[in-house]
């Protein structure tokens, strides 16, 4: 996955594929999960469009931190799917995240051949048994789960850098559970309450790995991993 443009192409590419898997999703949202925007109400609204925000955003690093052109590919893919799961924790149908993992299968092997085309069959791989044994024993997720992770560790294309973004993701988790958890201790002064409202938060898991992937993948194009 070592396909480069020069930087300013670099950029205008990761634009339009932020263009394209916001777009993408908003398709998802009108069509197939009834939230055309004229729909929504004014949060709603702004949620729709800090997605769009950040989504750009997060391109626009993954270029400037010389990502390829294919973990580009790989990661408006991957963002189509996080954000149906930001507004309506619903992800999107199979075809798009199997044909995903199926892509992002050939584009490693095409770039990389059979040692890339081994390393990310081994990371989608791993990931699925892991979501699967936590929706089977744990119940720590549900089915749907398990097919952001197979898509996950195939945009992640190694287990290095789901190892990277994994640890990326608990650190938000983290930050976000002690957050509200002070808040609600802090506007209602109900300690129990807010303990147990914080162990009962259920995060979309999507949107979250999105930004663990993202930090995984700098850190990647930055040489730190």
């Amino acid at each position: 996955m070592n396909a480069m443009l020069p930087l300013p192409w670099m950029l205008v590419f990761a634009l339009g594929l932020s263009l394209s898997a916001n777009v993408g999703a908003e398709v998802l949202l009108a069509i197939e999960m009834r939230r055309p925007y004229r729909s929504l109400d004014r949060h709603q609204r702004i949620l729709r469009m800090a997605r769009w925000v950040g989504c750009s955003i997060g391109f626009l690093l993954l270029a400037c931190f010389n990502a390829s052109m294919i973990v580009l590919i790989a990661f408006a893919l991957f963002s189509v799917t996080a954000a149906t799961d930001l507004e309506t924790q619903r992800i999107p149908p199979d075809g798009l995240t199997y044909g995903s993992v199926l892509i992002l299968i050939a584009l490693a092997f095409v770039a990389g051949g059979l040692p890339k085309l081994r390393d990310v069959v081994v990371a989608q791989a791993i990931c699925f048994v892991v979501m699967v044994l936590a929706v089977v024993f744990a119940r720590a997720a549900s089915p749907g789960d398990i097919k952001v992770l197979m898509q996950y560790g195939a945009t992640c294309g190694s287990l290095p850098v789901v190892m990277a973004g994994l640890l990326a993701e608990t650190v938000l988790r983290v930050g976000l559970l002690v957050c509200i958890v002070g808040r609600a201790l802090w506007v209602k002064n109900n300690r129990r309450g807010a303990i147990t409202r914080g162990l009962h938060m259920r995060l979309p898991h999507a949107p979250v790995a999105w930004v663990g992937l993202l930090a995984a993948l700098v850190a990647q194009g930055a040489g730190w991993i």
